[in-house]
This record gives structure tokens, C-alpha cells and sequence, in this order.
């Protein structure tokens, strides 16, 4: 009886000692799941400091907040300045898109874009920002869009990154905000009379500012090719692209 004892008091010691084994084998298998997660957990932390997958993260970013910003139905860019800056032209369906072509403090187009057919040629203005007679986005896109002052395309200039490339086969300029957001201006051209000039080697896009002094025939654009963008005097009869702002 006592060896039998013996024999039973084994048994139970074995399965206890069995008990404690699967114990520690589940105990490590969870352990070694979570040491996987982590694993993943840091690839995909990692991926957020270069590489491909740190674009996809942003441009899904960027893209997410792009969806809530827009006013009478435009979307808009905050970049970081004094003024949000509209993601397409005036007349655009895209952002590639260099869309329709005006005569400064013109707000409708024409077939043909000559001093004669632009009242304000010649005529002393005020700057037109936000004057829906003069002022093309005020007049088509309503709310407080307007055409960019000269103060807030230098500030463009002189706060961003510019880029030039193609975008879908457009050339134009990415410019990036000192915030990490950006839009695309495309390179369109611009009429004089009834001919479409250097429409894939320059743009041209019309401020709100008159010409600085007395010479009433000139108003100032951003005009870019790519090796410059600059602000600097245009003949306000010419069919320029208009890239509005918003507050």
C-alpha cells in the first residue's frame, strides 16, 4: 500500500509539474505575439522618417485636411501665410488645369485681347483685391475670394520652396509652404490679341496691384519660366491665368 501511495503521489506531482509546463508554453507564446507587434508597431514608426512610406503618410494627410477647406464650393491650401491660396486657376477643372484667361480688371473672357476691348488700359486704378467690378474671382467665385496683392505674392515667393517639374505632363511650379503643404501652379502661357503665346514655356498670373508709378498701360503679374518667378510689369490688355486667396 505504500509503494501504491507512493506511485499516486508521483502521478499527481508529474501532472502538476505538466500543468506548469503548458502554463509557461501559453505565457510564452502571448509574450512572443506581443514581441511581433512591437516589431510592427516600430516599422511602421519608421517608415513616417523617409522613404516612400513616409510620402504616402503625408499625402494622405494632407489630402484628409485638403477635404474641409474650401469656400462657395473652391477648395483652398493653407500654407502657412497671411492668405489661403485656391488649389486651381480660375476657370480650372484641375489643378494642372491653366483654365480661362483675363485682361486685368476684366471679368469675362474674349476672343481677343487687345488694348481697345480693356476699359481699365490706360486709365489710372486703385488696387482692384476684392472689388467684384474689377476683380474676376471676387466676380465668378463670390464669397471673399480675390486676386492675390503684390504683398501676398511676395510673400509666396519669398516664404516657400519652388519647385519647377511636370505635374501630369503640365509644367509649372510646386510651391511648398513653410507648414509642409503645397499647391501647383502651371505654366499656361498668355494671349495677346488672338494668339495663345509661349503656352508650355512661361506663365503668367495677374495681381490686384496696378504698375507702381504713372505708366496707366501696365499692371503686375508673377510671370515664371524655369529658371525664374518674379513679379514685374505686364500690359494689362493681355489674357493672363488668375490664381485666387481667401482669409
Amino acid at each position: 500500500m505504500k509503494n501504491l501511495g507512493l506511485f499516486f503521489g508521483n502521478a499527481k506531482l508529474l501532472r502538476l509539474m505538466s500543468l506548469c509546463l503548458m502554463t509557461s508554453a501559453v505565457l510564452f507564446g502571448f509574450s512572443s505575439c506581443s514581441d511581433d507587434d512591437d516589431d510592427e508597431v516600430e516599422t511602421v514608426a519608421g517608415s513616417s522618417n523617409g522613404g516612400s512610406g513616409s510620402d504616402e503618410v503625408s499625402n494622405n494627410s494632407d489630402d484628409d485636411s485638403l477635404d474641409s477647406l474650401n469656400a462657395n464650393g473652391h477648395a483652398y491650401v493653407d500654407l502657412g501665410l497671411s492668405v489661403m491660396w485656391a488649389t486651381m486657376n480660375v476657370g480650372a477643372s484641375s489643378e494642372t488645369d491653366g483654365g480661362d484667361f483675363y485682361s486685368w480688371g476684366d471679368i469675362e473672357t474674349k476672343t481677343s485681347y487687345t488694348s481697345d476691348n480693356t476699359p481699365t488700359y490706360g486709365v489710372e486704378m486703385e488696387d482692384i483685391s476684392g472689388n467684384a467690378a474689377y476683380d474676376v474671382a471676387r466676380a465668378l467665385w463670390g464669397g471673399s475670394w480675390r486676386i492675390p496683392t503684390r504683398e501676398e505674392m511676395d510673400e509666396l515667393i519669398d516664404e516657400c520652396t519652388w519647385t519647377y517639374f511636370a505635374e501630369d505632363s503640365v509644367y509649372g511650379y510646386q510651391i511648398l509652404g513653410p507648414n509642409g503643404n503645397s499647391i501647383f501652379l502651371p505654366i499656361n502661357g498668355y494671349y495677346n490679341g488672338t494668339s495663345w503665346v509661349s503656352k508650355t514655356s512661361h506663365g503668367a498670373y495677374w495681381l490686384s496691384t496696378p504698375y507702381d508709378g504713372s505708366n496707366y498701360r501696365y499692371a503686375l503679374n508673377l510671370a515664371m519660366n524655369s529658371s525664374r518667378h518674379v513679379t514685374e510689369n505686364a500690359l494689362r490688355f493681355h489674357g493672363h491665368s488668375v490664381r485666387p486667396v481667401i482669409k
